[in-house]
């Protein structure tokens, strides 16, 4: 009966590293089908940035996802860029193994002079350009 329940182990294993390995191709993944984005302009100045709903994909639900300014990207004219890194999630929680698309944490810039564009991007992959909002 054991020899039926370590094979049945193995057999789960198997199976579960070829759907992880399949998927964590996707780990890092940047998706802004929802993602919204708007400069506030209205007096009194300075003006801010407002960055909601950027989602990637992380190793599991557990992760946790953070923006940050990144500098500007060399083109003409000069494109802000946001890098996405994703957090570890703490050593004492216990989480299941699956690539999980969540939500990066909201982003506010209270003085932003720059268009109306951002790039964000994850670990030096190619960025994804935002277009934002303008509300007077």
């Amino acid at each position: 009966m054991s020899l039926i329940f370590t094979k049945a182990a193995i057999a789960a294993s198997f199976f579960s590293f070829l759907s992880t390995s399949a998927l964590a191709a996707d780990v890092g993944t940047i998706d802004l089908s929802d993602a919204k984005g708007w400069v506030d302009r209205q007096p009194p100045p300075p003006d801010a940035l407002h960055i909601r709903e950027v989602k990637i994909w992380a190793p599991t639900p557990c992760h946790h996802a953070v923006m940050k300014a990144a500098g500007e990207s060399k083109s003409n004219p000069p494109v802000p860029q946001f890098e996405v890194t994703i957090e570890e999630p703490a050593s004492n929680v216990v989480c299941i193994l699956v690539v999980s698309r969540i939500t990066v944490e909201p982003l506010d810039i209270a003085d932003y002079a720059n268009g109306l564009q951002v790039q964000i991007f994850y670990r030096g992959q190619e960025g994804q350009l935002l277009e934002l909002q303008e509300v007077h």
